[in-house]
């Protein structure tokens, strides 16, 4: 099999982000709730990350670099004004990793998969 790049064609990479700073003093929960609005999806992860200094900024800086193809799929982060919050619930934590494998499964197929992963995420 050619490889893409010898072919001239762009690698096609998959982006994600999933970061929670946990404070294991806080008494109160991280629910899946408390993510939603710090939930974006899709390529307009792109526009959010030119908000802010952030991972996925690095990413497009040398995708754009190298002729890269960038597909969004999720970013969850930051859940409170602090930017820390309690231990995560395995509810949250399944759900939103479950909605980052139903888009790389849905968005597919890709080269690569980059993956900004933050926190002590307990």
């Amino acid at each position: 099999m050619v490889s893409r790049i010898v072919l001239g064609i762009p690698l096609r990479i998959a982006v994600a982000s999933f970061s929670h700073e946990t404070c294991t003093f806080v008494p109160v929960k991280t629910t899946y709730d408390m993510f939603k609005d710090f939930i974006v999806r899709g390529n307009a992860i792109f526009e959010h990350a030119k908000t802010y200094p952030n991972y996925i900024r690095g990413f497009m800086k040398v995708a754009e670099e190298e002729g890269a193809e960038l597909v969004g799929i999720l970013v969850a982060g930051q859940t409170s004004a602090t930017g820390y919050s309690g231990w995560i619930t395995l509810d949250a934590f399944d759900r939103i990793v479950g909605e980052i494998l139903d888009g790389l499964k849905n968005s597919g197929p890709f080269d690569g998969v980059l993956l900004a992963l933050h926190g002590a995420m307990a």
